[in-house]
């Protein structure tokens, strides 16, 4: 089960989102959660991918400046976790990339992105219950499978099918582009 989910910019908490059983003060979290993820590039010159603290693990992905975070039961399947953080972050990157740039501090902008966020961490595959990545219906027919990035990821019809690569394409020029500058 996930219990949280943060989107970090420089230490500062983005967005946030936690069930009742996990509160705590988002910023002095992506503080310390900043604080570990540098501290491992920095020392050990490797990026963190997983922390585990007794029955709950952090999963991470980063994009540049921005890390994407999610808490959850130790047991949960991590690359099932790291799937959900990697649509996550497409998404994020394609509806705020432009924004981000200029942004001012308004949090509030970010907070319409809980319905998305919602959508991707309640669709999953159970038993023989299988979620389109892209519109999140469920399929009952066939369906089309696609690797990106080591994850298959599966798709109701065709157009889903293109829209979420077209969402991965940006995320990955986003990331070149970055990493060059």
């Amino acid at each position: 089960m996930i219990h949280s989910i943060w989107i970090i910019r420089k230490s500062v908490c983005l967005f946030q989102m936690s069930c009742e059983c996990f509160e705590v003060d988002p910023q002095l979290f992506s503080g310390l959660l900043s604080a570990i993820a540098s501290f491992t590039k920095e020392t050990l010159e490797r990026e963190i991918n997983k922390v585990v603290i007794e029955d709950l693990k952090f999963v991470f992905e980063k994009n540049n400046d921005l890390f994407f975070i999610l808490c959850a039961d130790k047991k949960d399947n991590n690359i099932l976790l790291h799937k959900k953080l990697i649509r996550i972050q497409a998404h994020f990157l394609h509806k705020f990339n432009n924004v981000l740039p200029n942004w001012k501090g308004d949090l509030s902008i970010f907070e319409p992105f809980r319905e998305k966020i919602e959508k991707i961490v309640s669709c999953s595959i159970e038993g023989t219950v299988m979620y389109c990545e892209n519109c999140e219906h469920i399929i009952t027919d066939e369906f089309h499978t696609r690797n990106i990035d080591f994850h298959d990821f599966h798709f109701c019809c065709d157009n889903c099918q293109e829209h979420f690569e077209e969402l991965c394409l940006e995320y990955v020029q986003h990331t070149k582009h970055s990493e060059l500058t």
